[in-house]
């Protein structure tokens, strides 16, 4: 079965950039057509998350074919059906929850602003590898937090991840860092709380009122359609919003709002 496999890079942090291989296995058709959404489940906008690719080429059996652009974020491939990939930069400056960012010190996505559609293998299985950067030294405490299924990770959360296609795909945000986390389960349902750029925050009182929160909910409406859920927290100095998602939700607070020690 034809799947697409994405390899993400951390490599350039340091310029604010996301360096993306989109491998397709097993080209279907002749021609792939291949684009970036211009909006983001849950934010009606446009929001032109392509104008963020600073430079794209693609290659089949190693050599290099043409990419035919169609508009603004969208590119067709003509393909002898042999395997094809496609390698792009990803500019990520954008600190709110509905982008990317990357720098030393976090990394955070949606797959809306990383991961180019194939239209033709959409309902195909989407894997995810997140590599960790050389940069990095042996004792940090990097760590990636998602509610993507895991396929094959490590302690530290980085490896391959895994959807069965390209909507649920994208519904899965990723924060890359050094975070805190806490988890609890409400009615036998795993729940991670993760929390970036605050180092005394109080995880206990955090985990006691928000478990308080998902059991009450849970009980008003009498069931709970979930196998897990995971609340992605990045405290700032001044700010606040959030992204609800299928099993997880990207959040923005202010320091100051969050209990601390």
């Amino acid at each position: 079965m034809a799947f697409v496999e994405y390899h993400v890079s951390l490599e350039q942090a340091n310029a604010n950039l996301f360096n993306v291989t989109c491998k397709i296995s097993d080209p279907k058709e002749r021609t792939l057509n291949l684009s970036l959404p211009a909006w983001i489940p849950g934010s009606y906008l446009i929001r032109d998350f392509a104008k963020n690719i600073v430079h794209i080429s693609a290659t089949e059996n190693s050599i290099d074919v043409p990419l035919t652009k169609i508009d603004k974020d969208s590119w067709s491939i003509k393909t002898t059906k042999n395997p094809i990939e496609v390698n792009y930069q990803i500019y990520a400056r954008d600190q709110s929850v509905r982008a990317a960012y990357l720098d030393q010190y976090r990394g955070f996505f949606n797959g809306t602003s990383l991961f180019l559609k194939v239209k033709e293998l959409e309902t195909d299985n989407h894997d995810v590898i997140i590599n960790k950067p050389k940069w990095l030294s042996r004792s940090s405490d990097w760590r990636v937090a998602t509610a993507m299924h895991a396929k094959r990770i490590k302690a530290d959360g980085f490896g391959t991840y895994t959807s069965p296609n390209y909507d649920s795909l994208i519904e899965h945000p990723f924060e890359i860092g050094d975070f805190k986390k806490t988890t609890f389960k409400v009615k036998n349902v795993p729940h991670e709380i993760v929390v970036t750029g605050v180092d005394n925050v109080d995880l206990e009182r955090l985990r006691r009122d928000i478990k308080k929160i998902v059991e009450t909910q849970s009980d008003f409406w009498g069931e709970f359609p979930i196998d897990r859920y995971t609340f992605l927290v990045n405290a700032v100095t001044d700010g606040y919003g959030g992204l609800e998602h299928t099993h997880s939700t990207a959040l923005i607070c202010s320091t100051k709002d969050l209990p601390t020690k």
